[in-house]
């Protein structure tokens, strides 16, 4: 009675198994990853039947089916969990048998006996292709987005130079703590390179103007005074004026004009 419920068990368990999405394995621990056993599902997964690969064991998973550039890798990971008797997770590639390659994610671990010696590996492998294409064209849309933000800000910070010695940064909609560095990064060796005895800041175009960002201006300011240029700052709006006062610092050579304009007349002043 109890071999009978013993067999109708496993009999069930089996079934449940060939249910799941992937395959369900039980190997040994050697480079081909010799298969005793593979549920249903390695079919659908690989396109080899588990006949081809369990009892004729005319192909192999370890050499056959994952790809060459991962096989290391996988074997390394494993053996590292069999090392520390703990499961493994791990996503490599395999090659299917019309020669498509997809991702899988494989779960295992390993089955030890009471005397410590290792039997065999247990483990669930799932096809994860569709995850993975996603995560690369999310990466893709990431890196454009962040190409397009490195133009945006190369063309939100142009160096001109309007005259000998001369230079004018006509800065446009808001600045930011990413934008202040900017500023610093591009103007201090423009002004060196061009031998830059005036440089213009023109905030006409300034959207907002925050007290940092402000005091970020006060620092551009001082350091061009450093490096030998003066500085007007045009486009100088009711708005900014007040940020200026409020921040209580000492403005040094920093001139102001209402315009672009009457900034390059104030230079010639």
């Amino acid at each position: 009675m109890q071999e009978r419920l013993a067999k109708e068990s496993i009999g069930t368990l089996l079934a449940l198994a060939d249910m799941l999405p992937g395959a369900l394995y039980r190997c040994r621990n050697d480079p081909d990853w010799t298969m005793d056993f593979l549920s249903a599902g390695i079919h659908e997964l690989t396109g080899y039947s588990v006949r081809e690969v369990v009892d004729e064991r005319a192909v192999s998973y370890g050499t056959d089916m994952i790809v060459a550039e991962d096989q290391a890798r996988v074997w390394e990971v494993v053996q590292a969990g069999l090392t520390a008797r703990s499961k493994w997770e791990i996503e490599y590639r395999i090659r299917r048998r019309d020669g498509q390659v997809r991702w899988v994610w494989e779960q295992g671990h390993g089955v030890f006996s009471a005397d410590g010696s290792l039997e065999f590996l247990v483990g669930y492998i799932l096809e994860i292709e569709d995850r993975k294409r996603a995560e690369a064209l999310l990466g893709d849309r990431e890196a454009e987005l962040a190409r397009k933000n490195a133009e945006l800000e190369a063309v939100s910070t142009p160096v001109l130079e309007v005259a000998d010695h001369t230079l004018v940064v006509p800065l446009i909609g808001e600045l930011t703590a990413s934008r202040d560095a900017r500023l610093l990064e591009v103007l201090l060796p423009a002004i060196v390179q061009h031998k830059a005895r005036w440089l213009l800041i023109d905030i006409t175009g300034l959207t907002e103007v925050a007290a940092a960002s402000a005091a970020s201006l006060v620092k551009l300011v001082r350091a061009a005074l450093l490096l030998g240029a003066r500085c007007i700052l045009t486009g100088v709006q009711p708005r900014v004026a007040r940020v200026l006062v409020g921040l209580d610092v000492s403005l040094g050579e920093l001139r102001t004009a209402g315009s672009l304009k009457d900034g390059l007349a104030l230079r010639q002043a």
